[in-house]
């Protein structure tokens, strides 16, 4: 369900309904992220929805889908085509009224409406994170807006008993599995009348509004922009309750009778590891951005990665020396040529190994994040262009 850009949208409802105060925080405070480019994987998404609905609407045929779309589109239009019936009414890409607000637009990927059932069908090409549909807010704001909007134009007059099946279709990735929400339109209409409608005033109002950060792929900060930099979120993660932390009750940690950790606070250690863990990732990707933009952070700098592995630069030269060095042609390849690794264990001989060098090429490394402490010589011209927060990686090198 791709949607106009709208403060408090439905794809970032999940988000804004918890975290009231994060859509002012990130509209105050957006300027502070690096510059960044849309995400290959945002457009990819996009063109995914549209063959979804050219083959929806009849437009195309299945094999016109270019094949690195085909098998998922087929997954999701199978899905969405097994649910019309005779008396069934198809609204493809339905443009409705979002009922929070309702100057602004929200567009229905796939409905299915008789006068006794509704059924709704979302395509989600990510295969990164999961997204469930039960009491899914974005899929909830979508299906009660468009019911409202079939209601308010006399279409249907639906009992709030009548059934409902709302589906997030998500083929790409490995957990998905065909399970939708199955609800009724009074638990619907209590969803988003009781949990949703009030969150969104106190936003369109600006008043009441609360931080509430939380982890985890269904946590309110997943996704939040500002979750590199949140106040709030370092502030949360930094508090342990008193009953959990371990070093609390021992003043002297060589005693030779301090008590080892309970199962409790193990568990709780892990949990808590785990949320601190991202909290990092989020920070660390946030200031290789700015250094890769050139504004590092004082106490930070950009340094060349570690190398890539050793390769031939001329695998023809190379086979020709190591030929005449008195290796056989089995001894010299596999399907390709050996590793120069694999050529100085054979040969055993320091001086002749240091001279096979010379047919090396070893890969530079890339710009990574580090401390000023770092023995590597930082980068002095900053890597121009567009920073993306999602793709770029600071990690430690590895091999």
């Amino acid at each position: 369900m791709i949607e106009q850009h709208f403060r408090i949208g439905p794809s970032k409802a999940k988000q804004w309904m918890h975290c009231t105060a994060s859509i002012s925080y990130t509209e105050a405070n957006r300027h502070k992220l690096p510059k960044s480019n849309s995400s290959v994987y945002s457009e990819e998404g996009t063109e995914a929805h549209e063959w979804c609905a050219k083959v929806l609407t009849g437009e195309v045929d299945i094999e016109a889908v270019p094949e690195n779309f085909r098998p998922f589109v087929r997954t999701y239009a199978n899905s969405c085509l097994s649910l019309k019936t005779e008396e069934s009414l198809v609204y493809v890409e339905r443009k409705v009224p979002l009922f929070y607000a309702p100057d602004k637009i929200g567009t229905v990927d796939w409905l299915v409406a008789t006068p006794h059932r509704i059924d709704t069908r979302d395509y989600k090409h990510g295969q990164g994170v999961w997204v469930p549909s039960h009491f899914n807010p974005q899929l909830a704001i979508y299906t009660y807006s468009a019911i409202v909007d079939l209601i308010d134009a006399g279409v249907f007059d639906w009992p709030l008993n009548t059934p409902i099946s709302i589906h997030a279709i998500q083929p790409r990735h490995r957990m998905w599995v065909d399970e939708p929400w199955e609800t009724t339109l009074g638990e619907l209409t209590e969803f988003c009348t009781n949990e949703i409608l009030p969150a969104a005033q106190r936003i369109l109002e600006e008043r009441d509004l609360v931080f509430a950060p939380s982890e985890g792929d269904t946590g309110s900060c997943r996704f939040c922009e500002m979750r590199y930099i949140c106040t709030a979120r370092a502030e949360a993660l930094n508090t342990l309750p008193t009953e959990i932390n371990p070093l609390e009750h021992f003043t002297d940690l060589s005693a030779p009778d301090m008590e080892t950790l309970s199962e409790q606070q193990l568990l709780a250690i892990y949990e808590y590891g785990d949320r601190i863990t991202k909290f990092v990732k989020d920070v660390e990707k946030y200031l290789f951005g700015l250094a890769m933009s050139g504004k590092a952070l004082n106490g930070t700098k950009l340094v060349m990665g570690r190398q890539g592995n050793r390769t031939w630069s001329d695998t023809n030269q190379a086979d020709a020396a190591l030929a005449a060095l008195g290796l056989s042609m089995q001894e010299r390849y596999e399907q390709s040529l050996k590793s120069i690794t694999t050529m100085e264990k054979l040969l055993k001989d320091k001086q002749i190994a240091a001279d096979l060098n010379s047919l090396a090429y070893r890969p530079p490394g890339k710009p990574t994040l580090a401390l000023d402490t770092d023995k590597r010589p930082a980068i002095t011209s900053p890597v121009d262009g567009f920073v993306n927060l999602e793709s770029t990686s600071s990690n430690s090198d590895e091999e």
